[in-house]
């Protein structure tokens, strides 16, 4: 196991992952690292800045819908 992110495998590995897997991969990294509590106020912060940058993202893809023409 990686005890620096808990994870037992990399994030991208040699065999590409269906882009489902990798997605719910990304994110179960993600949830883990916010939901992290014994940490550095280093950390603290760039908890908090990858909250706002995925409410901005959020946001933006609110407002912003994806238009496919094919």
């Amino acid at each position: 196991m990686n005890t620096a992110s808990g994870f037992s495998d990399p994030l991208v590995s040699d065999t590409p992952l269906p882009f489902d897997e990798l997605c719910t991969r990304i994110n179960d990294r993600i949830v883990t690292f916010l939901d992290a509590t014994d940490v550095s106020d280093r950390v603290k912060n760039v908890q908090e800045q990858t909250r706002t940058s995925l409410r901005v993202i959020g946001e933006a893809l609110e407002k912003y819908r994806l238009v496919l023409t094919m």
